[in-house]
């Protein structure tokens, strides 16, 4: 085991969630939104709660009581 090496004090991860993860509608939402971007428009927005194309979402789900994230908590 990685202890008998060294202790682990800490460990930083990052993971990345796909629209897929929302079934076909948020692979739709996410093809719409890209679309109407490249073409200078207003992204719609149905499934998530913000716009996914061109864009980075540093919070899935919500703060659970321990102030970590449902999504978090899989880890």
């Amino acid at each position: 085991p990685i202890n008998d090496l060294s202790k682990v004090v800490r460990v930083h991860v990052a993971t990345y969630q796909a629209a897929s993860g929302a079934g076909a509608q948020g692979i739709a939402e996410l093809e719409m939104q890209i679309h109407q971007v490249a073409h200078g428009e207003e992204p719609t927005i149905q499934k998530f709660p913000y716009q996914l194309a061109m864009n980075v979402i540093p919070q899935i789900d919500v703060f659970l009581e321990n102030d970590y994230t449902k999504e978090e908590m899989k880890m």
